[in-house]
């Protein structure tokens, strides 16, 4: 009988302790499932949805700061000297390693790249196109950017006025954000690609490029043997080159979720002049690279004519 006992306790304590495991186990499905609504609330309780979080505001900062850069690298360069390559990446790279702040804490992890290959393959294979350069720097097929990567590529080889095209690329970020196949870095990656593709084509086809024309004009004064080819600059090629020489070097890969939080977290902190800084931090080294490869790539391609080396 005290056998019967001892053995109908043991066998109500391996089922209580099994029901513990299940219960657990349920929590952390639970936890698993709700990943995302907790990653969607922020620190003040306030709930975003993904359209506000992935969407054309937030990530604008990018491609406006890549025209700070060629604005900046513009400055640095004697027009009346011959132009090298040298010229526009170092004082671009300078911009980006010790002005812009987001980019400045990642130099060191930068510092020894050189973007001259990008530079070479934009002029010897100007036709390339967006989804070839990705696979070129991610040695597979992703289907679910690359069908973005053509779309964009369509609006950028395309007739259309440069006011349509960035209205175009603006109804291409709605799309992303809230395109539910694609993940957080899918998104990241693809609005950063659009944000330097609106950004670039808006300053080559302005007035705010009016300082590499002036640049173009004095250089056609001392190179008068390369006139005719210079005055044919294509000058959406010049703005194709700035999202290859993104693509080409922007390091694909941050954390899923990592974006989502410091997004979230600059908002509900410090708002969206705090989105830069968060971004940048939680993408890393692989940002401030794919910044210079940008800049550098369209300043490059807008004097290749020029260029002595």
């Amino acid at each position: 009988m005290k056998k019967n006992s001892i053995l109908h306790n043991l066998i109500l304590l391996i089922t209580f302790l099994l029901f513990l495991s299940c219960n657990n186990d349920l929590r952390s499905d639970e936890s698993i499932q709700n990943i995302e609504t907790l990653n969607l609330q922020s620190r003040d309780g306030q709930t975003y949805e993904d359209h506000e979080i992935f969407n054309t505001e937030n990530f604008d900062f990018f491609g406006k700061e890549h025209n700070n850069a060629l604005d900046y690298a513009l400055s640095q360069i004697d027009a009346k000297e011959n132009l090298a390559y040298n010229n526009i990446e170092i004082h671009t790279n300078h911009y980006f390693d010790y002005i812009y702040e987001p980019t400045s804490q990642f130099r060191n992890d930068v510092k020894d790249k050189s973007y001259k290959y990008i530079y070479e393959e934009n002029k010897n294979n100007p036709n390339l196109s967006l989804v070839a350069s990705f696979r070129l720097k991610n040695g597979t097929a992703y289907p679910q950017i690359e069908s973005y990567l053509s779309s964009l590529d369509g609006v950028l080889n395309s007739s259309l006025p440069f006011e349509e095209k960035v209205n175009v690329i603006r109804s291409l970020d709605s799309n992303i954000s809230r395109d539910t196949n694609l993940i957080d870095d899918d998104k990241t990656f693809l609005l950063l690609t659009n944000s330097v593709a609106r950004n670039s084509v808006t300053y080559w086809n302005t007035s705010l490029s009016d300082g590499w024309r002036d640049l173009i004009d004095v250089q056609i004064g001392n190179n008068p043997e390369v006139s005719v080819e210079t005055y044919d600059i294509n000058w959406s090629f010049v703005a194709k080159a700035d999202i290859v020489g993104f693509i080409r070097e922007f390091g694909r890969g941050a954390l899923t979720g990592a974006i989502r939080g410091a997004i979230i977290g600059a908002l509900s902190s410090g708002g969206t002049g705090a989105i830069p800084g968060a971004i940048i931090g939680a993408l890393g080294w692989g940002a401030a690279s794919g910044a210079r490869g940008a800049a550098i790539a369209s300043g490059a391609a807008a004097v290749a004519s020029f260029l002595i080396d």
